[in-house]
């Protein structure tokens, strides 16, 4: 039963960096790229696709990664998924600042 509940959380987690991810790619597009070079903006779905796409096409996990794993991968999980979190706040923050004195 602990198996199906981090299995639950796992998804969660990520179907939730999933839309952060793409709602924080479809404000830096509208932002700064649909302004600047006036083309189309993205809705929140194809931000979602297009973020997914960038983070498979960029993500590379070698051996040697899985060797250095920790043994409690619920905790590095969390801790992956908060930073990733905090780097999308960050992004949106300092971009609304930029585009705020533009």
């Amino acid at each position: 039963m602990e198996a199906l509940g981090k299995i639950c959380v796992y998804v969660v987690l990520m179907i939730i960096s999933v839309f952060t991810d793409g709602y924080t790619l479809s404000k830096g597009w509208e932002w700064f790229v649909s302004d600047t070079f006036g083309v189309m903006q993205l809705g929140m779905m194809q931000a979602v696709g297009l973020a997914t796409l960038l983070k498979h096409a960029t993500t590379r996990l070698r051996s040697s990664d899985l060797d250095k794993a920790d043994t409690d991968t619920m905790e590095t999980t969390l801790k992956l998924f908060f930073v990733g979190q905090v780097i999308n706040v960050f992004f949106l923050v300092i971009g609304f600042i930029i585009k705020s004195c533009i």
